[in-house]
């Protein structure tokens, strides 16, 4: 998909598989299969944005923003075969049935709106700020930076704040 690619349509968006760095935009509800970022992908839409597969980076600079005021469902993990740089979510972030969806990146996290975390987390700093975050089924959260929180947490089990680098968790 080049960079710039609008997609519009009166129903749900379907796309098996997605991979592109730049710019894309969706007036409709969406359906991607599996999502790579190639570069610095940046994915904004009027509706909901759900990936029923896996959301990767196919380098160790790859980066991805969602916007969406609908929310982004997630089906599968953020990182499992290729970590993200950095990954920022606008709008609500929630993963998909009661499994974990673990989270890694290897720079910056940063989500503003309500999220449902589930899974364990590991990148180089996190904020999560705006709404409120649910916390279940996630035990640790790991960076090397700072962890930065405002906004109201729920917490379902046990959860252990860790910053290897010396950074702080506020």
């Amino acid at each position: 998909i080049e960079s710039g690619a609008e997609f519009s349509a009166d129903s749900t968006i379907s796309i098996t598989s997605l991979a592109a760095g730049g710019t894309v935009s969706f007036s409709a509800n969406s359906s991607i299969g599996n999502l790579t970022s190639t570069g610095s992908l940046s994915i904004s839409s009027t509706g909901r944005i759900t990936v029923n597969g896996n959301i990767d980076g196919d380098n160790s600079t790859s980066s991805l923003t969602v916007t969406t005021p609908q929310g982004l469902f997630l089906n599968g993990s953020i990182g499992q075969t290729s970590a993200l740089k950095n990954l920022t979510i606008n709008g609500h972030y929630e993963p998909a049935g009661g499994s974990a969806h673990p989270i890694t990146i290897t720079g910056d996290l940063t989500i503003t709106g309500d999220a449902w975390l589930r899974g364990d987390i590991s990148a180089a700093t996190v904020n999560l700020t705006s709404g409120t975050s649910f916390l279940s089924g996630t035990n640790s959260i790991t960076t090397t930076g700072n962890q930065t929180y405002s906004g109201n947490y729920e917490l379902n089990n046990d959860l252990t704040l860790t910053s290897t680098g010396g950074g702080t968790v506020t």
